[in-house]
């Protein structure tokens, strides 16, 4: 089974070789799409050798639990798939591991934010955002105003312009 957003046309080209391998190599391929499917969660079974996790939406997250608390296999583990969509968790992990990371906060109310943003530019980002939805750089406190409130956790840091995002992987201690 394979979990993926339902806005995608299809695998990406990658899994689609992986795919085309696997079947040569006899294996069964089952593709899911959950917002298409009606599942009963109390129901839901171990069925497969191995699930791939590639959605991080919240309804295959939480399907993706169920099956992770039965003890299916699943590459990109749910527990893990969890924490790197907290920006907030995974904010501390990265604090705590010594990673430098910029001066972070986390709030509802974007009133508190006031005096921050007349210290520093900030950039805020919903807690579980994805795909860059969601965030707003501030570079004064008047900016505030046009900002929405927030419908969930945000967490806000202390912008530092010019910096270079980086995607790490990582496969039991190889990291790419």
């Amino acid at each position: 089974m394979l979990a993926f957003r339902n806005n995608s046309a299809a695998p990406n080209l990658v899994l689609t070789e992986v795919f085309a391998i696997l079947k040569r190599k006899g294996f069964q391929i089952e593709i899911g799409i959950a917002e298409s499917l009606l599942l009963r969660p109390e129901e839901l079974s171990v069925r497969h050798d191995l699930y791939i996790l590639k959605s991080h939406t919240d309804l295959w997250l939480s399907l993706a639990g169920v099956l992770h608390f039965q003890s299916a296999r699943l590459l990109n583990p749910y527990l893990a798939c969890v924490a790197t969509q907290n920006k907030i968790m995974t904010a501390w992990r990265l604090r705590s591991a010594g990673v430098p990371i910029p001066r972070s906060w986390v709030t509802g109310d974007l009133k508190l934010l006031l005096s921050l943003a007349a210290e520093r530019q900030l950039i805020m980002k919903p807690y579980d955002g994805r795909r860059g939805n969601g965030i707003h750089i501030v570079n004064e406190p008047r900016e505030l105003a046009s900002v929405p409130p927030p419908q969930r956790p945000v967490l806000v840091q202390e912008y530092l312009a010019g910096g270079e995002e980086l995607k790490v992987y990582v496969i039991g201690d190889e990291v790419f």
